[in-house]
């Protein structure tokens, strides 16, 4: 039987924050750093500012469970009235829930959890997450953290479907398909904004770029869907936009991607595929192979492009998909302030240091990126698994940046990834990274399995062990992703090992 519904559990939240709200109580938002809970928390101070309440964010770093506890402590120690926590993993709900009275926080995120603990200790409340409601249906209706806090300032501000748009640019952080079946309540978030005129939807390429790009630009800067070989060659950029037949100037003046029509993109199309065929990707894969990975590059690169309206052309907020980049590199910058300032519609000043921020970021993940190609040593792909050795070159607050790419990348995107960098912590030590993309076939469970085993194992042969400064264990554990620390002691004996159960679960 359900617990409770989805109007329950809303309506309970939004009355709750209304009350303090209406007794000009102090409301404390704390924000993942991430962009769901960047957008999330905009959403709950516009809110409560256009209800005339009183609100302070600031923004943790939940990855190290430790260092959350510690600055969870000296928030409460400060005494604030009420708090709401945005888009923090579900297993940071019992630490916050033995620190804070019940009646005085809201927790909001969307995370797949199992909540039955927290059902039977009543909590739910306090606790938003779909998966309360959801927990008896056959089939989920995914939610982010700030379409949930959307929902709840809805409740009581009229005025806040004028940023409907934000919980669409957070989906896109967290890549959510628009263009699938499911989806069904953020899919109503974003009908508000095609309604409301806040957002334009056009089918095209999904470059990442803005309509004002020139041609040539878009194609050698697509870092949306990377391809190797084409994505910062110019060269080949102009090579496969000739074989497409397009006309790249008009009159000396070069056209922008706006000017293409629906026949352009679909011949640009059918030259990428082209190129892929020539440059060996289709190489020993069966006919049933290269039909499903022609399937899933039109499938990565046509599309949806969602143009928010109320941006000035060219700016690099009119794209919603480079508007969730720029609060991502806000996040990974750690200015936090900025991000929030462009949530709440700060266009002056802002707008000066996001796109600094952005050319930043590109000219940093080119450099890294292309460096660690051109060293073939440093990059071994099987096909289905890609082997990374980034020392020297990545640091661990890179990490994302660079693989994030071969995540969504035309090229690599069915690859389990497996890097390797030297530890910022310790010259004794590496950091070792698996990531499974969502497109990647791998038993990704039975790795992590194994990884736990072998750290166990490892650890035993450390503790008698007067060389090993520490010992391999595992230090991040998220759904696609596992992070393992290992003395250089065992490195050797590690990535054997490595490579062992990786093979083991492509076989199972």
């Amino acid at each position: 039987m359900r617990y409770t519904d989805r109007d329950h559990i809303l309506n309970t939240a939004s009355q709750k924050l209304l009350n303090q709200i209406e007794h000009r109580k102090d409301i404390f938002i704390l924000s993942n750093s991430t962009v769901d809970g960047l957008v999330g928390s905009a959403i709950l101070l516009s809110s409560i500012h256009n209800s005339n309440g009183n609100t302070t964010i600031r923004c943790f770093n939940s990855l190290k469970f430790e260092d959350f506890k510690k600055e969870l402590i000296k928030v409460v120690d400060e005494k604030h009235d009420f708090y709401v926590f945005v888009d923090f993993d579900s297993n940071f709900f019992d630490l916050i829930a033995n620190s804070i009275q019940e009646s005085y926080y809201l927790f909001v995120n969307s995370d797949s959890c199992n909540l039955d603990q927290l059902i039977e200790k009543d909590k739910t409340v306090t606790f938003v997450n779909s998966m309360v409601w959801q927990r008896d249906n056959d089939k989920e209706t995914k939610h982010t953290s700030s379409s949930l806090t959307y929902l709840i300032a809805k409740n009581f501000d009229r005025k806040i479907i004028n940023s409907s748009f934000l919980p669409i640019v957070a989906a896109f952080s967290k890549n959510i398909d628009f263009n699938n079946n499911d989806q069904t309540e953020l899919k109503e978030i974003l009908q508000s904004a095609l309604d409301l005129n806040l957002i334009e939807r056009k089918k095209g390429l999904n470059f990442g770029v803005s309509e004002t790009t020139p041609i040539v630009d878009a194609m050698e800067n697509n870092t949306a869907h990377f391809i190797k070989g084409v994505t910062w060659n110019k060269e080949n950029s102009i090579k496969i936009l000739e074989k497409a037949g397009i006309q790249i100037k008009d009159n000396q003046r070069i056209r922008t991607w706006r000017e293409l029509e629906d026949e352009d993109f679909n011949k640009i199309f059918n030259a990428v595929e082209k190129y892929i065929e020539e440059d060996g990707h289709h190489k020993n894969k069966s006919d049933d192979n290269i039909k499903e990975m022609k399937k899933r590059n039109r499938d990565l690169l046509f599309g949806y492009n969602y143009i928010l309206t109320n941006e000035e052309p060219g700016s690099i907020l009119k794209n919603i998909r480079s508007f969730s980049k720029a609060l991502d590199l806000c996040v990974r910058n750690q200015t936090f302030g900025l991000g929030l300032s462009i949530c709440l519609g700060d266009r002056d000043d802002a707008m000066k240091q996001i796109k600094n921020q952005s050319i930043d970021h590109d000219n940093l993940i080119k450099k890294v990126s292309n460096k660690i190609f051109d060293e073939k040593w440093r990059f071994f792909d099987d096909k289905e698994t890609i082997y990374i050795n980034a020392e020297g070159i990545l640091d661990e607050k890179n990490i994302d940046l660079f693989t994030s790419i071969l995540e969504k990348s035309v090229s690599f995107a069915d690859r389990l990834i497996c890097l390797r960098i030297l530890s910022t912590e310790s010259d004794e030590e590496y950091k070792y990274t698996l990531i499974k993309p969502k497109l990647a076939k791998v038993d990704f469970v039975k790795i992590k399995e194994k990884i736990y085993d072998l750290a166990e194992i490892h650890g035993d042969l450390n503790s008698n062990n007067t060389r090993a400064s520490s010992t391999t264990s595992v230090i991040v554990d998220v759904v696609d992703k596992i992070e393992i620390r290992v003395p250089i002691v065992n490195l050797e004996v590690f990535l054997s090992n490595i490579k062992k159960i990786v093979l083991d679960a492509k076989r199972s």
